[in-house]
């Protein structure tokens, strides 16, 4: 689970800002919280702010930090706070801590210009000394690469720690990523962090699409299930979710034959499925079924004027049925994989009272393992009937264009109070203020068009 997130010189963050899921000293919601040892953190998170003010910058942070866990290295120059110049030759830093397996981790990078300064993994423990798995310092192109004394307790230990510090690992390449997919002399605790990382947490733009919905679909029963019984309960029309299977040369036809050859070369080669993409709404996968080559799809099923079955394909779908079906793996997660799900526009295309009905499920059900953390402009989501006061945040940018984050529990809120009713009046900030439309005299315009 996460607990914080700290960066600095990202977009609109130029110094520190930190992101928690921490509890506060609130009575309600109880169930809401989420143990883990002596630290307690929260399922559910909602991000408020007017246009602009960075709360999409968040989300971003996040996403470039899973990015670059992934890739192994800084996959683009990130952004700098360019409001201030004198930060454009300063360092960006990023910093997570989150909980797995038992056990709380920090890990944090400093970068520059495409090149990695500092990267470190620490365990963090309650109580005790926090125990550091790794630090690495690279000063002038020269690194340094210091183990917990537990990985240098014998000679073969200590020339495999030179090796990776001599040999291995490319100064501008994440270590953690180098370490983690090695084949022998896996770390623990770097391996938990990064697939903590690539797998638990998951994060949404409004352009996203879901990955691995189908095969998802396909070879879990409960996710089959669940997908059904989420978009039937939307009333979106839909009666039910179902897959259709098309022979892969006729799916190819006669004009690419060779790509149809090629895929089914890799799927008798061992491959288990091919991902295609040939719309932006839609994915199917190839697979061998019954030892022939096959791609599977999705369609759905409404009912028709006279009560027949009518197949749409998923492109025929409004833009608000489909950013469902996209919440539908993520919700999945949220409920039963322990997951973090970070959302950045929940309410996009779709109805508010559905978002704020299907917000609340997430967040009353006790079921619910995960996280969920979004930002959004739904002012009817600011309910305490829904989210704990310290579940609530702020995002607000000053004149220099600094994004600060901040919690409703600062203004230590009463139970009862009306929020939503409090924020649209600017009692927690973070809203956008108009100056007096009057001022603006479109007047003018006008009579200047008459006059050409």
């Amino acid at each position: 689970m996460l607990i914080r997130l700290v960066v600095s010189n990202f977009l609109s963050f130029k110094e520190e800002t930190e992101f928690n899921m921490l509890t506060g000293s609130f009575k309600i919601h109880k169930d809401h919280i989420i143990e883990n040892g002596n630290v307690e953190v929260l399922k559910g998170a909602a991000i408020y702010g007017s246009n602009g003010a960075g709360k999409s910058n968040l989300v971003k942070a996040f996403a470039y930090l899973k990015n670059m866990v992934l890739d192994g290295k800084p996959s683009s120059l990130p952004v700098k706070h360019k409001a201030s110049s004198d930060y454009l030759s300063k360092p960006t830093s990023f910093e997570i801590e989150f909980f797995t397996s038992g056990s709380n981790y920090s890990y944090g990078l400093v970068i520059d210009n495409n090149m990695i300064l500092e990267e470190w993994l620490v365990r963090v423990r309650q109580g005790k000394d926090d125990e550091t798995i790794f630090k690495r310092v690279i000063n002038k192109g020269q690194q340094s690469l210091e183990f917990n004394e537990r990985y240098l307790a014998t000679e073969q230990d200590r020339l495999r720690i030179d090796l990776f510090e001599r040999e291995l690992v490319d100064i501008n390449k994440l270590f953690l990523t180098f370490a983690a997919n090695l084949r022998e002399n896996k770390i623990v605790e770097i391996t938990e962090v990064y697939r903590w990382i690539e797998d638990k947490l998951i994060i949404i733009f409004p352009e996203s699409k879901p990955a691995s919905l189908v095969p998802k679909f396909l070879f879990k029963k409960k996710f089959h299930a669940f997908s059904n019984n989420v978009i039937c309960g939307f009333e979106t029309g839909i009666t039910r979710i179902d897959t259709e299977t098309i022979p892969l040369d006729q799916f190819f036809g006669e004009d690419d034959k060779a790509k149809a050859k090629e895929i089914s070369e890799r799927l008798r080669n061992g491959e288990k499925m091919v991902t295609l993409h040939y719309l932006p709404v839609e994915e199917m996968v190839a697979i061998l079924e019954n030892d022939k080559p096959v791609v599977k799809k999705l369609y759905t099923i409404h009912a028709g004027d006279k009560g027949q079955e009518v197949k749409f394909e998923l492109y025929e779908e409004s833009e608000g049925t489909q950013r469902l079906l996209d919440f539908i793996p993520a919700l999945y997660a949220v409920l039963f994989e322990n997951s973090v799900v970070i959302i950045d526009e929940i309410d996009k295309s779709i109805h508010p009272h559905l978002s704020k009905s299907l917000v609340a499920k997430v967040m009353g059900d006790r079921r619910t393992n995960g996280q969920l953390i979004f930002t959004t402009h739904e002012s009817n989501l600011l309910d305490l009937d829904i989210f704990r006061q310290d579940e609530i945040w702020f995002a607000e940018k000053d004149k220099t264009g600094e994004t600060h984050l901040y919690s409703m529990s600062e203004f230590k809120p009463r139970y009862d109070l009306d929020v939503r009713k409090g924020y649209l009046n600017g009692r927690f900030g973070a809203i956008a203020f108009l100056g007096n439309l009057v001022d603006l005299k479109w007047e003018e315009y006008a009579e200047e068009e008459q006059g050409v």
